[in-house]
């Protein structure tokens, strides 16, 4: 289970046990994370939208995108 906290971190929890797995520092508190293609997307507090392996957290690959948007990303 992935949520994003007021803190700007998307923190996963295991559906099972409801223990913390791990957290990811500069999401943005206002989006949502999109699982996709084996992939969770989130947008960055710093502007930047990051693509995070969901087992661990660790990031696969980052973009810049010059502004924070604050939004939830969309997969089509």
């Amino acid at each position: 289970v992935y949520f994003t906290s007021r803190n700007n971190e998307l923190i996963a929890v295991r559906a099972e046990s409801g223990d913390e797995a791990w957290r990811f520092p500069i999401a943005s508190g206002n989006a949502s994370a999109v699982y996709a293609d084996e992939t969770l997307f989130v947008a960055g507090s710093d502007g930047s939208v990051y693509a995070l392996d969901p087992a661990n957290g660790s990031e696969k690959w980052t973009h810049a995108l010059g502004a924070e948007t604050g939004r939830t990303p969309a997969f089509a």
